[in-house]
Formats: structure tokens, C-alpha cells, sequence
């Protein structure tokens, strides 16, 4: 008569066996931290008009409808994505003035500096009386 108990005892621990030795690769992994999810835009105006900004990702998306007061700076965080970005420059009283779209690619995890500038405009103009017209 064969001896079935050993038999079953031994298929038993190949399974423990192979099971705990699963086990144990599974738990040595490192885990590795996501990158940044979003690009950093930094919209600098440098002249003495303010500016509206819009900014709608290619493949659809909320738009951002964003004002730049004259002089200043507005920061964004966007994901990385292409974006269609239009400028328009507001004149007296506010009224639109030139206006440029285009599309660019922002990469997560890069920070994009987008100055605002026009031929008839120098940085440092407002702040020393200097009027362009």
C-alpha cells in the first residue's frame, strides 16, 4: 500500500512554498513616487496696457479667460498638455487691441516663462513717465 500522506504533505508545502516565495518578491518592491502632474506658466506683462489671456487645452477642457493688469504677473498651473493661448491687448479704456493665437505644447513637470512685450513698449517705460501711442 503506498503512503498517501506523505504524498499529500508534500504537495501542501510545494504550494506554502511557492506561495511565500511570491510573497516575498512582492514585498521588496520600492515604490517610486508619480512625477509632477501639472507645468508651471508664468504670464509676465511688460508693457503699460493690460492684457486678456485665454487658454483652452487642444483636446477640450475648461478655458481659462485670465486679465493682466499693466506691469504685472499672473502664475498658472496647467496640466501638461497643448493649449491653443490667445493674448489680446487692451488699449484705452479697456477697449481690445491687437490680438495673437497660437499653440503651444507645456510639458508637466517644466515651468514656461511667457513675456508680454510690444514693439512701442519698453520695460520701465510706465515708471518713467515714457508714453508710447
Amino acid at each position: 500500500m503506498r503512503n498517501t500522506s506523505s504524498l499529500v504533505c508534500r504537495q501542501y508545502g510545494l504550494l506554502i512554498g511557492t506561495g511565500l516565495a511570491l510573497a516575498g518578491c512582492a514585498s521588496t518592491g520600492t515604490v517610486v513616487p508619480p512625477g509632477p502632474s501639472t507645468a508651471h506658466l508664468s504670464v509676465v506683462n511688460q508693457t503699460p496696457y493690460a492684457w486678456q489671456i485665454g487658454v483652452t487645452g487642444v483636446r477640450g477642457g475648461p478655458a481659462r479667460d485670465l486679465r493682466v493688469a499693466a506691469r504685472g504677473t499672473i502664475e498658472l498651473e496647467l496640466p501638461g498638455d497643448d493649449y491653443t493661448i490667445e493674448q489680446t491687448m487692451l488699449v484705452e479704456a479697456g477697449r481690445p487691441g491687437t490680438t495673437r493665437s497660437l499653440v503651444a505644447r507645456l510639458d508637466a513637470g517644466q515651468t514656461y516663462r511667457w513675456p508680454l512685450a510690444t514693439l512701442m513698449s519698453a520695460p520701465g517705460d510706465e515708471e518713467a513717465g515714457v508714453r508710447r501711442d
